[in-house]
């Protein structure tokens, strides 16, 4: 937005100095060649003077760079929007993170079953939605399959019982649910358990 007024302002001002002055029409001697003289003065000639050349230069290169300002603020701010929500670190590295705080030792919290999950989106709340998983105690994996708003989906994951976390990789089946949101891609989801809200919590 303001990329866009400072070059609409730009502009405008340079407008006004490549205007330079042309050559008028030459006046005559009589009623007929003062009436020719009008009609020339109404014409401008291209300005061909080493001024208005510099000026254009300089018209051009602002020109470029504010292309060039507008196409990386557009670069930047679409490498934010697909960074937005994305886990810093990989799931390994996640769950093996001390989050001692929320434990609640009278309870492991991993246990095969359905459970309920709801997801936050376009300042909405979406679910809740049934999710079996299968939890591997001895290798640390869990699995399962789904379905919400966006389409049918599987899970593959990892967690730490020491730690409390819980790492998904939630990969949608493509052609189904909402063919605007489901592109078939994956998405990766890091919790922590809340001892206090009873919950994992995470995104």
């Amino acid at each position: 937005m303001y990329i866009t007024t400072y070059f609409i302002l730009i502009l405008a001002l340079v407008t006004m100095l490549v205007q330079c002055p042309g050559g008028g029409g030459g006046g005559g001697g009589g009623g007929g060649g003062g009436g020719g003289g009008g009609r020339g003065g109404g014409r401008r000639e291209p300005c061909r003077s080493r001024a208005c050349e510099v000026v254009e230069s300089i018209f051009s290169i602002i020109i470029a760079v504010c292309f060039f300002c507008a196409l990386l603020n557009c670069i930047v701010g679409c490498c934010c929007q697909l960074r937005a929500g994305r886990p810093s670190r990989a799931n390994a590295d996640f769950i093996h993170q001390s989050s001692s705080e929320n434990h609640n030792l009278e309870r492991d919290p991993f246990e095969t079953g359905v459970w309920s999950f709801r997801y936050y989106q376009y300042g909405n709340w979406h679910g809740s939605y049934r999710l079996p998983l299968t939890f591997d105690r001895y290798l640390g994996k869990v699995t399962g399959q789904g379905k919400d708003d966006v389409g049918d989906f599987t899970v593959d994951g990892i967690f730490s019982s020491d730690n409390l976390r819980l790492a998904l990789t939630q990969s949608y089946v493509a052609g189904t649910g909402d063919p605007k949101e489901n592109l078939g891609h994956t998405s990766i989801i890091q919790t922590t358990w809340n001892s206090k809200n009873n919950q994992f919590e995470g995104r």
